[in-house]
């Protein structure tokens, strides 16, 4: 971070700090309370002594959060770029921990990923389409202990509206630019006395935002219609069962990569930023040439869908007043199928077909005993989950060669966490996992020039591992929270499965582990007016798992270990309600990433030799900070009500977008922002838009294949809501 950019956040922060503390002296509402289940059990989000970022439905709204992506512009530290291959995939970072290969069956997210608290461990499909979300919490550091694998760095959890004593209807039209159309709708209440239920539909679609000028066509349609429905059953007074079932399905003209070289590097010998990059097709376009059919499931041109079912059955069991048992089956279909041109220009065509069905038991035990002072949980899990994935490559418009994955991971875990009140204020936690993680690897090569003689790999990964946590926490008073923690993460290992040439990348690599060392501080200023919860945070990383770009007779994208990195930050979320009907809103992080061992064999060791650099950690900007607000006020008219006005903007500094250290994306900003008035009683008309200086922002890419990826360009899109509750 430039010694300008230093100054210029810290002014920010100070800023905003004091702004809200002089405008607060004007009447005001307070700061709502949030109630999370980040640690398992009903909380509030100031007495849960955790780094978590807790959004409500309106929130939600307000920031035009749609898909899971949306997240990284608000939560600090967590970056969800589109992956290369599908817009339905993402990859995932977070506080230095990453996973970019999300379209492969073996791909292992380093962030827990949670639907109704159903873990879904498949990353194809992961984009979520949000859609009846009563709230969202993203928890930050290792969830080894209360959530189990693949959490080394955190957890997303997705929280669809239950039904309950009151009933509703919403509904939502919409239309925009670039062809958008939003339809949704959803209602819930009650159906009998023992029964309650509710039921979401959307329907989301845009398009031409891209051109390709090899056949003279629009393109990166996208068509999506979210599916849910949710039946409370109260048995009797101490029983309560919870049925739900969500569907997406989403059809795609893949993700649209453009192409990009750097002529100022003709032998592209050196580490390239953006600013290097040239377009000769130019912004938001390709050059993709139509069929050109390869190796199946290559098809005519690019295009993509993806399905995923989603059922979740949940019983709590009040034993008695202070003992609940709880069962979490869960049932994760997903299929997921794309063709994708990486280069921008037809050179290198790959398309992948995915089937993978996962299944997963969770038993708990939650109690509380010795008067309140102590809280527990105990518990048991299972998951199973089998796929199969088929591949085919197409380079310089021949068929290449074509795969086969099939896979089985068994993974059982046992758990338990206590907390215990030493005093009024202070509060001592520990708890402890074991995770066995059991996973069988099939692997079949099938060159295009000889398909009568495929090449069959047999693989195993078996790794086990225990994650415990134990933290302080200080109640103040009741405004103000201190905590100190000290938690192990801990990812299995895995296989590199992407194979073009042929199938020497593919392997083995090993489980990686992190011990993260946090402090933190919430407080709730002038009568709730001013929140600031903060953050410092130390990861010590073992091995850690990095995807990487190998270029030499052939491209070839294994997963490798690294070595051992050191990643520490600040993060910080402040919000402030000074005058009634105004929310002000500054988060962000201040990173700093470091290894401290590279593996010889590794492509981040050898950025040295071939760019003359010193390999950085990937994605782990020295900051990113977001700011907003959203201001309602009445209009003075009997038939508009309320006007609310709102904007954010989110800015990154550069980073390094993967271990291979080539490729430094420049730092960016966007801008968002919406309009909303109330009419009548029950309606709502909103102008809403995003990316709104229209900038063609890069986030990824690969100089080698010769693709790089954009966030969509300006999108605007005029609604009208209906909604009524009784």
């Amino acid at each position: 971070m430039s010694i300008h950019d230093s100054r210029l956040l810290a002014r920010t922060l100070v800023t905003t700090v004091a702004s809200a503390a002089l405008w607060s002296q004007a009447q005001a509402a307070p700061i709502g309370e949030i109630i999370v289940t980040a640690e398992r059990r009903e909380a509030a989000l100031q007495d849960v002594p955790l780094a978590v970022t807790a959004l409500t439905a309106e929130q939600v709204e307000n920031l035009q959060i749609t898909e899971s992506e949306d997240l990284q512009r608000i939560v600090p530290s967590l970056h969800m770029f589109n992956n290369i291959t599908s817009p339905t995939n993402l990859s995932l970072s977070m506080r230095g921990g990453l996973q970019q290969d999300a379209s492969l069956v073996v791909a292992e997210s380093p962030i827990g990923i949670y639907v109704d608290d159903i873990y879904v461990g498949r990353l194809n499909g992961n984009n979520t389409t949000l859609s009846d979300i009563e709230r969202i919490e993203v928890l930050r550091g290792p969830q080894g202990t209360l959530y189990g694998r693949n959490t080394g760095y955190g957890a997303i959890k997705f929280i669809s509206r239950t039904p309950g004593e009151t009933s509703w209807f919403d509904a939502t039209a919409g239309a925009g630019n670039d062809e958008q159309v939003l339809l949704r709708a959803s209602l819930g209440g009650r159906i009998s006395d023992s029964v309650t239920g509710s039921f979401a539909a959307q329907w989301k679609e845009k398009g031409d935002q891209y051109t390709n000028f090899a056949e003279g066509v629009e393109t990166g349609d996208e068509e999506s219609l979210a599916l849910r429905g949710k039946l409370l059953f109260e048995v009797n007074d101490a029983v309560d069962v919870t049925f739900s079932l969500s569907h997406t399905d989403t059809d795609h003209d893949s993700l649209q990569l453009t192409f990009g070289s750097t002529p100022g590097d003709p032998d592209n010998e050196d580490q390239f930023t953006t600013d290097d990059l040239v377009f000769p097709t130019g912004e938001f376009s390709n050059s993709t040439p139509w069929g050109f059919i390869g190796p199946a499931p290559l098809t005519d041109r690019p295009q993509g869908e993806t399905k995923q079912t989603i059922a979740g059955l949940t019983i709590a069991w009040s034993i008695n007043e202070d003992t609940t048992f709880k069962s979490i089956t869960g049932l994760v279909k997903t299929e997921d199928f794309f063709h994708t041109d990486f280069s921008g220009v037809g050179v290198v065509q790959g398309a992948t077909v995915v089937d993978s069905d996962q299944f997963t038991q969770e038993f708990q035990l939650l109690g509380t005993t010795m008067g309140d002072r102590l809280n527990y949980i105990a518990g048991v899990f299972f998951l199973n989950e089998e796929a199969d994935q088929q591949f085919g490559w197409n380079f310089l418009f021949n068929p290449l060669s074509g795969s086969l994955i099939d896979t089985d991971v068994d993974s059982v875990a046992a758990f338990g966490e206590a907390s215990f009140k030493v005093t009024e204020q202070l509060k001592l936690t520990a708890g402890l996992r074991w995770t066995d993680d059991s996973k069988d690897f099939d692997f079949l090569f099938v060159p295009a020039a000889d398909p009568d003689n495929p090449i069959p790999i047999a693989l195993e990964n078996d790794s086990d591992e225990w994650t415990p946590r134990i933290g302080l926490d200080y109640q103040f008073n009741d405004e103000m929270l201190g905590y100190l923690q000290a938690a192990r993460g801990f990812k299995g290992g895995g296989f590199s499965a992407i194979a073009l040439f042929s199938p020497a990348a593919v392997g083995t690599y090993n489980p990686e582990t992190n011990w993260t060392y946090e402090a933190g501080f919430k407080a709730d200023w002038l009568d709730n007016r001013l929140r600031t919860n903060l953050a410092y945070f130390f990861s010590d990383i073992e091995d850690i798992q990095q995807n990487a770009t190998v270029v030499g007779g052939g491209f070839e994208f294994p997963v490798q270990n690294s070595g051992d990195a050191e990643i520490q930050g600040l993060e910080f979320e402040i919000s402030a309600a000074p005058v009634d009907g105004l929310n002000l809103f500054l988060s962000g992080a201040l990173l700093d990433g470091k290894y401290t061992r590279l593996n010889e064999a590794s492509a981040a060791n050898a950025a040295q030799e071939l760019y003359g650099i010193t390999a950085e950690t990937p994605q782990t900007p020295d900051y990113t900070i977001s700011a907003g607000f959203d201001y309602s006020f009445d209009f003075p008219t009997e038939l508009i009500g309320d006007m609310t006005i709102g904007a954010d903007y989110y800015k990154i500094d550069d980073y390094v977008t993967s271990a291979t250290n080539d490729f430094v994306a420049s730092g960016w900003d966007t801008w968002n922002a919406f309009v909303a008035v109330d009419v009548a009683d029950n309606f709502e008309v909103k102008l809403a838009g995003r990316n709104l200086a229209d900038d063609f922002i890069i986030t990824a890419g690969s100089r080698a294949l010769g693709g790089f990826i954009s966030l969509p360009p300006r999108e605007v899109m005029l609604s009208v809501t209906y909604r009524y509750s009784e």
